[in-house]
């Protein structure tokens, strides 16, 4: 597809898309503290577990560079735009990147005026073109945009959220709650966004890492409608740049089901801290092209830390892209539903 139809998609999208006039409201509280509800399902991850190598990364392509940016975090595949977005990261802002997943080239972007601090969590809405993105730099806040980056709606949420994903099927948006500061655990939540607004449907659901030494834990944050899976990045585990592909089987995507650790793979190389080139040097970003070959499924984004491990100024780039294989993680999916009218398809959903 040309960049001419896509801006024309893009004009297009912006008719349609409506700004909300309501004030900042408030979902349904997280209640961070509680840890998990109980929800049956939860596997944490195996204290100490290593992971087998990933299968070998492939460049998808480079990005940038673009002014005022650091690196590419977040991303996520549109499926009915055959689209991929992504959320830059600045010391006082955030772009949002659109990318052709065929070619790996960005073609526009754009800088909503409501973000008065950098984001990292990304996805798409179940409106053809709308988004969600977050973060947890103060004022931590989710916000619901139309294409061209115009507040729809902002939600306070309790919630420092390192990643975001959509299950379009169900219109229920996960995210990931960041690691404290000085730990290596995560939790996973999931609101219902069909209204419009957030509602907590589960979670935080505890995500214990494993490994040793303290670290950020969580990163990207994918759901692979394909299979009801959710896919998360565990990025910079033990503060020494091993960062994995996690899986997570979704065991009831219509409610609280809870959910069950599948497989993981180390995608951590030998190229860490070595400045930009082709192969990862820090993962930080993921999206899953849910229609792609195999060994074309998966996009990971780099920081491409520079000189003695530093995140490179703003400005840098060319930012790397990278292909990789999910690890041999398939869930088992057994009912089907039929999904709303705007997809129209069969989905299989995972059994109890």
């Amino acid at each position: 597809m040309t960049h001419r139809v896509w801006m024309a998609l893009i004009a297009g999208l912006a008719g349609i898309c409506l700004l909300s006039t309501f004030s900042p409201a408030v979902a349904q509280d997280a209640n961070p503290s509680a840890g998990h509800d109980g929800a049956v399902g939860i596997s944490p991850f195996p204290a100490g577990a290593a992971g087998v190598a990933c299968a070998p990364e492939a460049l998808c392509g480079t990005a940038g560079p673009f002014p005022d940016t650091h690196w590419i975090a977040d991303g996520e595949w549109e499926p009915t735009l055959d689209l991929l977005g992504f959320c830059s990261v600045d010391a006082t802002t955030s772009s949002i990147l659109y990318m052709d997943p065929n070619s790996c080239t960005t073609f526009t972007t754009c800088t909503p005026a409501a973000f008065t601090t950098s984001y990292r969590a990304f996805a798409w809405g179940i409106n053809g073109g709308d988004m969600w993105v977050s973060g947890w730099n103060p004022p931590v806040a989710l916000f619901h945009l139309d294409f061209t980056c115009n507040l729809i709606q902002q939600f306070d949420v309790g919630v420092e959220i390192a990643g975001l994903a959509m299950d379009f099927a169900n219109g229920h948006l996960w995210a990931m709650r960041r690691s404290p500061v000085g730990g290596n655990t995560s939790a996973l939540l999931e609101y219902d966004i069909t209204s419009g607004t957030p509602v907590l449907i589960q979670g935080p659901l505890t995500v214990n890492w494993g490994g040793g030494a303290a670290g950020i834990g969580s990163a990207g944050l994918e759901y692979d409608n394909s299979t009801c899976s959710i896919i998360a990045l565990r990025q910079d585990s033990d503060n020494v740049g091993r960062s994995f592909i996690e899986v997570f089987a979704d065991l009831d995507p219509t409610g609280a089901g809870g959910i069950l650790w599948l497989n993981n793979c180390d995608i951590t190389t030998t190229q860490h801290c070595t400045g930009p080139g082709n192969f990862i040097n820090h993962p930080w970003g993921i999206a899953v092209k849910e229609n792609a070959a195999p060994n074309q499924k998966v996009i990971i984004t780099d920081i491409d830390l520079v000189a003695a491990c530093a995140i490179p100024g703003p400005g840098a780039g060319p930012i790397d892209l990278h292909y990789y294989p999910l690890p041999n993680a398939v869930p088992t999916c057994g009912l089907t539903a039929v999904e709303p009218s705007s997809w129209g398809q069969i989905k299989a959903m995972h059994t109890r």
